[in-house]
Parts: structure tokens; sequence; C-alpha cells
């Protein structure tokens, strides 16, 4: 039985396009031969790719009513990889989590229209030979109406169209003044494991220039989702509704460090300023407090002293230790229990190199948090399991110790603290990251679906609003607000 679609669209990843609607798997111009269950088995693990699957759900979802065999979902599984590694090898596509279930391992991206297929592709235009020919009688037929009636219809068809056209104009493009997003920095060292380090130069641009309340950035995943893509500086603006779209590339081989960065407007086109910084490699903190700083000034906006040091705040001073930070952010990423420890040894790395880094605090929480929710590993081991909820509750309050105006930082600590059900310390720390830092999507979402468990549905709903419009190309904010509304009693609006 297929499974429902949840919205019309395209999901992508890798290289792969996955088309619910009209059940097509596509691998770059290549179609991927999948029976129908294999189809929904994979479907579903897209549809739900920032979790881990339990076997029982997939088989609920997948076979229905029906009675899976023992060892037939581990024998599907195992056939969809073989399938789709056929076309990406290298990829690891789906892993299994022994004795729980199943994660989709590859990053996703869900476009609303048909992105990943062109209408060419999956409606060939015919060749002229199947053109439509009408009998001869009928041909003699036609000519004679149109010289004799069909000509006047065209005068009004003419002004039909240009009313049409005058009445459906699209709406007005009018983006928030100072409002930005940063793209993925394109790696061009040669060295796809330098793919961590663009990366994370670009999200530790939106962190720091996110601190500012004076100006609108869009969120990660949201600015991330067209990396890899061809998409228009004027589309990529549209869509995430910001005024200016800043853009650049990173080589470093060695020692050498070559970053070039450009504002674009989204109104003109045109490049509001362009820098290329050659420099030695352990000057990427200046790097970045150049870049950060030269995005405000050009968005108009009036640093005063506080905002400069929130540029900075929570950060180090120590280029290795920086380095081991992003090694540890990519690693995160990755929701498996191999990664998750090696994103913990990376935190341990930056702080072995500087204590008082707080993002690094404040990461190492969000990682021991999941080890909780299970993404660690730790299986049914309760003992262990307590130790890392009370362990990530102290690395979170170090780090708002250390950077008391670092709303991630409290956002750190009131996941913990809901964690270990100490709700009310949870519900001052998400208020406290609200406030700091008003334009956090990743808090908003997190927010809403705190405040609809205790029962504050109003709160809910606006957190869960709040964090679509600052997401808006994530299908996760969009998923949290239907929820939200489901909880609030709003099943239409959901």
């Amino acid at each position: 039985m297929d499974l429902p679609i949840r919205e019309r669209g395209v999901y992508s990843f890798g290289s792969f396009h996955l088309d619910p609607t009209r059940r097509i798997l596509r691998c770059c111009n290549d179609s991927v031969t999948l029976t129908a269950r294999l189809f929904d088995l994979l479907l579903y693990l897209v549809q739900n790719h920032e979790r881990l699957v339990a076997r029982d759900e997939l088989e609920r979802a997948v076979w229905q009513s029906r009675v899976v065999g023992e060892g037939n979902l581990q024998k599907a599984i195992s056939r969809l990889r073989k399938a789709m590694q056929l076309h990406e090898p290298a990829q690891a596509i789906i892993v299994t989590v022994p004795g729980r279930g199943f994660q989709f391992a590859m990053p996703v991206s869900f476009e609303p229209e048909l992105a990943g297929f062109s209408t060419r592709e999956l409606f060939p235009t015919p060749p002229a030979s199947a053109s439509l020919q009408l009998p001869g009688r009928w041909r003699g037929w036609w000519r004679g109406w149109w010289r004799g009636r069909g000509a006047l219809l065209v005068v009004p068809a003419l002004v039909l169209a240009a009313a049409i056209a005058l009445l459906w104009r699209p709406a007005r493009f009018a983006p928030p003044p100072n409002s930005v997003a940063i793209m993925a920095f394109t790696n061009l060292s040669g060295d796809p494991g330098q793919e961590y380090f663009s990366d994370g130069i670009s999200e530790e641009l939106i962190g720091a220039l996110g601190r500012l309340n004076s100006i609108q950035v869009a969120a990660r995943l949201s600015s991330f989702a067209f990396k890899g893509k061809p998409a228009s500086i004027d589309e990529i603006a549209r869509r995430l509704n910001v005024a200016a779209v800043l853009e650049g590339s990173v080589r470093r081989v060695g020692q050498q460090l070559r970053i070039t960065a450009q504002l674009v407007s989204a109104r003109t086109g045109y490049q509001i300023w362009s820098r290329t910084f050659d420099r030695d490699a352990g000057d990427i903190l200046n790097i970045q407090s150049e870049i950060a700083t030269s995005v405000a000034a050009s968005l108009q906006v009036a640093l005063l002293g506080g905002d400069l040091a929130r540029l900075t705040m929570g950060g180090t001073h120590s280029p290795a230790a920086l380095d081991a930070y992003l090694h540890g952010m990519a690693q995160g990423r990755q929701l498996t229990a191999e990664r998750q420890r090696a994103a913990l040894a990376s935190f341990d790395a930056a702080l072995a190199l500087d204590p008082d880094y707080a993002l690094a605090h404040m990461q190492r929480a969000i990682t021991l948090i999941r080890f909780v929710e299970g993404y660690g590993g730790l299986g049914g081991d309760i003992a262990a399991t307590r130790r890392y909820r009370a362990d990530a509750i102290a690395e979170a309050a170090r780090a708002v110790q250390l950077a008391p105006r670092l709303a991630a930082a409290h956002a750190a600590l009131a996941g913990a603290d809901e964690e270990a059900w100490r709700f009310t310390d949870a519900e001052a720390e998400y208020a406290a990251a609200r406030a700091l830092s008003p334009g956090d999507a990743v808090t908003e979402k997190n927010a809403a679906r705190f405040e609809a468990e205790m029962g504050h549905l109003t709160q809910a709903v606006a957190a869960a609003q709040r964090g679509v419009q600052l997401d808006p190309l994530i299908p996760a904010a969009h998923v949290n607000l239907a929820e939200t509304l489901i909880w609030a009693r709003q099943p239409d609006a959901a």
C-alpha cells in the first residue's frame, strides 16, 4: 500500500531525487528501479530522516497490518541499500542501530516544487511525427472557419490575457531591510576532507550575526538547502525573504588560507562589497570577525561596543581549538553512535586547548543530550543515561557561566533541564534564550514543543509559527507547526 504523501514536491539527498507523487527515484539522469515495498520503505525513512525510526514503527508503516516474517525487514533494508549503492557506492545511506531501528544517514532537503525533476524529463516532448494531423476535409473546414469568424476572437483574447497579467502580478518583493542569508561557502581546497572547515566558517558567521538583534539572519538549514544547487541570488533571496545574500569560498592548503566573500543585494543583483583574504591559517578568527563586521556595516547597522563583543561571544582565541570544534560540529550532525562519539572527542579536544571555550561546552552538552535521546548507543544502561544527563546540565551551565548573554547556551541548558524533567528551570532558560536572540529558529521550534507539552498552547503556536518564518525551507519546521496546531486542537490549520 502506498504511503500517504505529506506534501507535493521532491526530496533530494546526495545525487538522488525522490518524487513521492509519481513514485520515481532518480540518480543523476538514471532511474532507480525499486519494488513498491522498497519505495515505501525508502520514502518513510526519508520523511523521518531527522530521527531514529524503530523497527516496529517501520514495519507498521510499510507492511500495514500484514505479518512481517523474522528477518524480512532487515532483508528489505539490505536490498534497498544495494539498489541505491549501485549509483552512489561511497555513500552511507541507511544506518542500522542494533536492537533499536534504522536512521537515514544522508542529509535531506525538500523542494515543494519539482526542483529535482524538470517537466521535460518527466513528460518528454513528443516527436514531430507524433503531432496531430487533421484529415484533409477537416483542414479545409478549419481554414474557412478561421477566415470567417476565428480571427475576430484574437483581439478580445489578447485584451483578456493582458487583464489577467495585470491582475495576477506577483506580490512585490519587500524583505526586511537588515536581513541576510549566509550561504555555505564553497570548498576550493581540492580535498573533500576540508568540507567541514568551509561549512564551519559559514555556520560561525551565521551564529555571530544571529546574535545581533538588529539583523535578521536566515537559519542555517534553510540557507544550506541551496548547497550544491544552481540557484540565482534572486531566487535565494525571495525564498528566504532576505535583502542581501553572502556567498564565498575557502581554499586551505597547509598553513595558507584564502577566503573570498561577497555580499550581493537582492534587489539589484549587484555586489555591495567583495573581499579576498590571503592569510595564514592561524588568522582565521580575525577573518571571521572582519567579514561579520563588514556585513553588518553594509546592511547599515550601527555596531556599538556591546555588539562587537557579541560577534565573538563564547568563542576562542585558539585557532587549533576552533578547528577541533568545527570537526565536532560536522560529526555531530550525523546521528549515529559512532559519529556522536567522534563529536564528543572533538569537543573534548577543543576544551583541552581552551577550557573557557563556551561554545564547545555548549555543543558538548548538546551531544550528551543526543546520547540520552538514544543516538549515542547507550542502549538500556540506566546508570550511564543518568550520568550523561547530569553531565549535559553541568556542561550547559558552564557555557552560560562563561557567556551569560549567549542565547544558544541558555537554549542548550533548557534542553538538558527538560531531559532531566526540571521543567521550571527549563522554562526559565527557554525564556532567557528567546529574549536574548528572538531570531533563532532552532530555539523557537524547541520552545514551541516545550510550551505545548506544558499546556501553554497559545504561546506554543506563536513560537512554532515564528520557527517557520525563520526557517521556511525546512520540512521539520512545518511539521513542528502542524503538530503544535494539533495539540492546540486546530486540525484544519494543521
